[in-house]
């Protein structure tokens, strides 16, 4: 069942996605959330789902070592295609849990943005205890996706409106902070984004009490070792 799930999942992320995904708008996204992110000098960092490389162009001049994998041969290449002037950066057309395994505190920060809503239950799982041993005392996984309780998803995973095809496991900010729990993470701190779209200006309601938690679109997790 993994790997049939793993090979659905590839197909669905050939040369079509990388043209939607490879836009201006995806980059102002990630430049958002990299405002959020602390690192340190010198920082080893590790990019699950890196798709077209966009965090290591924001990110240059704040690692010594990046390493991007992507289990999309298409991303990867476009990748290393708009990369080429990096030093120190690196990408692999890799399995996430293949890939980590046997690395022991070797980052000092792992990404996971956008990733964990295209994965199934079980490998997330493996993903984020896998993740857990590669990183180095006191490092930080960084996880950006969208919130199943905002109202839109909610509307998506009850089927009456359209769900993303990619998207087949969106969660909630408990079940997110489940997998990170039970992996043996210290500390695991949650922020609450607003859309990207038109639907931000409903952001500033995710604090009235009841309402709130439906208006809520996406999910900041940052979880320490």
């Amino acid at each position: 069942m993994y790997n049939d799930n793993y090979n659905s999942q590839k197909d669905l992320h050939g040369s079509a996605y990388v043209e939607h995904f490879n836009n201006a708008s995806q980059e102002q996204r990630v430049k958002q959330l990299v405002q959020r992110v602390s690192l340190p000098p010198d920082a080893s960092i590790l990019d699950i789902g890196c798709g077209t490389g966009i965090l290591s162009r924001l990110l240059e001049g704040r690692y010594t070592q990046y390493s991007g994998i992507d289990f999309s041969e298409d991303m990867i290449s476009t990748a290393r295609d708009l990369t080429k002037e990096l030093a120190n950066c690196h990408f692999h057309c890799a399995n996430a849990i293949e890939f980590l395994d046997g690395k022991v505190e070797q980052f000092d920060a792992i990404f996971l943005l956008d990733i964990s809503e295209h994965v199934a239950d079980r490998q997330w799982s493996a993903i984020v205890e896998a993740a857990h041993p590669a990183l180095k005392a006191d490092g930080k996984v960084y996880l950006h996706t969208p919130n199943l309780d905002f109202f839109v998803e909610l509307l998506k995973h009850h089927g009456w409106i359209r769900q993303f095809p990619e998207h087949i496991a969106v969660r909630n900010q408990a079940d997110n902070c489940h997998f990170f729990h039970r992996a043996g993470y210290t500390s695991i701190e949650v922020s609450k984004l607003p859309h990207y779209n038109v639907l931000r200006y409903l952001h500033p309601l995710s604090r009235f009490p009841f309402i709130g938690k439906h208006l809520a679109a996406r999910l900041w997790l940052v979880a320490r070792k």
